[in-house]
Order: C-alpha cells, then structure tokens, then sequence
C-alpha cells in the first residue's frame, strides 16, 4: 500500500503527476464510456463497487475480473487509511501479477500497473459510490427524467467524493485567507456543491435544476481525468436496460466538465 500511494498520480504533484496522469488518460483513451456503460448494464450483480471494478477491469483486459474485483475491494478500504495493512499489501500484489508478467522489473511497466489500480480503486470508491446515491436520490428506477439528469443532480447534491485535501507548495492566499506552504488544505466539495451564491434552492434535490456544473469532479489541472467513464459506468448500471442502451446518443454519457 505505501508503494501504490507512493506511485499514484493522485498522492503527486508537478511533472511527477504529470507523468502519471499521462499514464492514466492512456488508459482511458483506449475505452469507450459506451462500451463500459453496456457491460455493466448486463451485469447481474447489485453491488455497485464490485460490478463497477468488474466493467473496468474487463475493458482494461485485465484477466480474471472477478479476482481482481475481490482485491481491489479490499485495496480501496485502505487507500487513505492504514498504509500497514497486511490484507491490503497482499490484495495489491495479487492485482500487479495479474497485470504484469513474472519476471517484470520494469519501472515504467510498475508505474502504469499502479496508476491502473488506482482507476480501479476509483471505479470502486467514487463510481460505486456515485451510483449507490443515485439510487437512493430516485428510489429505485428513475421515472419521469433522463438518468444523466438524475447523476448530474446527485453529483451536485450528494456527491461521492465529499472533500479532498491539497498541500500548499508555497505561500499564498486564496480569498483573502493566507496559507504558507506546507500548510494541508481541506476543500469542502459538498460544501461548495451548495453554495447559494451559485446554486438556486440548493438544499433541495431538483431534477429541473439548470446553472454550473458542480464541482465534483474537480478542475484543471486536477480534473477526474475519468469522468466520462465513471458517467457512463453509473448510467450503465441505473439502467440495466441493455436494448435501450443501443440507440444511445454517444455524447449523452459524459458528465459536467
């Protein structure tokens, strides 16, 4: 676990997460959201996290899914959590030899086999989170609104990701607030989803809203380089109407920017 922070581009930052995230948009640039959005559609499994690691993992042509679902489980349970633990260490080697050949001592080949399972542990945290709160926002089914329409709103109003930390790497001050470097900042995303500067009413949960996008997904250079994907995931999985998903409109599956 200490090695996969240590060589993720989420846990870096100047040309390091640079690098990484290039690693990252590659991965990606090989799927296509429509094809993840089907997969998980025909999955019969309930479980957002697991099905959403499943779709994932099979597109990236990572072999045996349902092996790799059971590790990243337990991976994601650890992420930001205790970089001792045992069972984690053991679910994250058990993903690499799946990923890469016996012999691989490659740097470059680890860098992107970490990166990997880092889009993996996502899929599993903010996309199986994301569709579970899009379920409970409509009760089961969506009826009477698209279901983008729906994700869009709940990403807003109960996002999957509530906060996220940054570190100062030097002395500034944003909104009249100073901050030295060094200095660990908290960013409420919850919080500024409901900013009523921005957001009309925006305690309630309205299906008709128009305005911003929210901020869930970040922005440049930070921006979810995944929020495509993890839209068309959640879709996928709200709709379990594989038929329906054929005549979609390819450009109905990406979030807010």
């Amino acid at each position: 676990m200490a090695w996969l922070r240590a060589t993720v581009a989420r846990f870096s930052s100047g040309e390091t997460h640079a690098r990484r995230r290039a690693l990252v948009d590659a991965d990606l640039a090989r799927l296509d959201p429509l094809v993840l959005r089907k997969a998980i559609a025909l999955d019969p499994d309930d479980d957002a996290r697991r099905a959403s690691v499943r779709a994932l993992a099979d597109a990236l042509g990572i072999p045996e899914p349902d092996a790799v679902v059971e590790a990243i489980t337990i991976v994601a349970g650890a992420y930001f959590g205790d970089a001792h633990d045992t069972a984690a260490d053991q679910a994250v080697a058990k993903v690499l030899t799946l990923m890469l050949p016996t012999d691989c001592g490659d740097d470059p080949a680890l860098e992107a086999a970490a990166n990997r399972i880092g889009l993996l542990v996502q899929a599993c945290d903010a996309t199986g989170s994301l569709i579970d709160h899009a379920r409970r926002a409509a009760g089961g089914r969506p009826a009477g609104h698209d279901i983008e329409t729906l994700l869009v709103e709940t990403l807003r109003h109960d996002p999957p990701v509530r906060a996220t930390c940054r570190m100062a790497v030097r002395d500034t001050r944003v909104a009249g607030v100073a901050i030295a470097e060094g200095e660990l900042v908290i960013l409420a995303v919850a919080a500024a989803n409901r900013d009523p500067e921005v957001f009309t009413d925006p305690e309630a949960f309205d299906l008709e809203r128009s305005g911003p996008p929210s901020l869930t997904f970040g922005s440049p250079p930070r921006v979810c380089p995944g929020r495509d994907h993890a839209m068309a995931i959640a879709a996928g999985a709200l709709s379990r109407d594989p038929d329906a998903l054929i005549t979609d409109d390819r450009t109905s599956n990406g979030g807010p920017s």
